[in-house]
């Protein structure tokens, strides 16, 4: 039976890689749970709404080395700990991978001496998904026009408020010229309010250039967006959606 050896790949139009050397010591299947809100009648009978089903999984890496721990530690304070979600491929020479966000404590400990003031650690990543709230939108992207005045739409960027209550979709946004250039990434939240309509935010965590777009959203779910007048020629812009998350 073939042991894989996985990687991880994070953030950015080119996303930074952790790769590792050996496969995991520890890698069980996922763990099912389902969010439940559960009232029972008067009868007895139990009435069951379920906001969504959750998936866990535990891997254990043992041998580690000093600048693999480096890197799954630089990952950790960049976006882990946000709640950002990462691809885990289970196999480094894979197309196939899962979007995870990682849930526990980063807590390495030392298994064995590599050399003067060398070690090799062992690290339990403890990761998450929502089931089906990475469908869909992952990767999708659409266009950004020059000097947007009047909101447009997003293409294909609409949130069906029957489905979710509260939405964060993660975003990367790239405009440039001859002469100009902005990229950065962040996260939308949207809310969706009893009593019609939606709310939406950009994220604290926005990171990068300041791209001069801004967001909106329709009574209907439809995010829309205006931009500003970018100097320059031959002008291109794009927003790639990498995530989207049931709150």
């Amino acid at each position: 039976m073939a042991h894989h050896i996985p990687k991880i790949e994070y953030g950015g139009f080119i996303p930074t890689i952790v790769n590792f050397t050996y496969p995991p010591e520890q890698d069980g299947p996922e763990k099912l749970s389902a969010k439940q809100n559960v009232s029972v009648s008067l009868s007895g009978a139990r009435q069951v709404s379920v906001d969504h089903v959750e998936a866990t999984r535990q891997i254990r890496f043992k041998m580690l080395t000093e600048s693999q721990l480096t890197a799954l530690k630089t990952f950790y304070l960049n976006h882990a700990y946000l709640g950002k979600a990462f691809r885990y491929f289970d196999d480094n020479t894979s197309l196939s991978y899962t979007l995870y966000e990682m849930v526990n404590a980063f807590d390495a400990r030392r298994v064995a001496i590599a050399g003067e003031n060398l070690y090799f650690y062992e690290l339990t990543l403890s990761l998450r998904r929502v089931v089906g709230a990475e469908e869909g939108l992952e990767c999708m992207e659409a266009t950004i026009a020059n000097n947007q005045v009047a909101a447009a739409d997003v293409t294909g960027l609409v949130l069906d408020s029957t489905l979710y209550r509260s939405v964060k979709v993660y975003f990367e946004i790239h405009r440039k010229t001859d002469s100009n250039e902005a990229l950065a990434n962040g996260f939308l939240t949207a809310i969706s309010r009893d009593a019609g309509g939606w709310d939406i935010t950009v994220g604290g965590s926005y990171d990068g250039d300041a791209t001069g777009v801004s967001f909106s959203i329709t009574a209907g779910g439809q995010v829309q967006y205006t931009s500003d007048n970018m100097a320059g020629a031959n002008y291109e812009g794009t927003i790639t959606f990498r995530d989207l998350r049931i709150c």
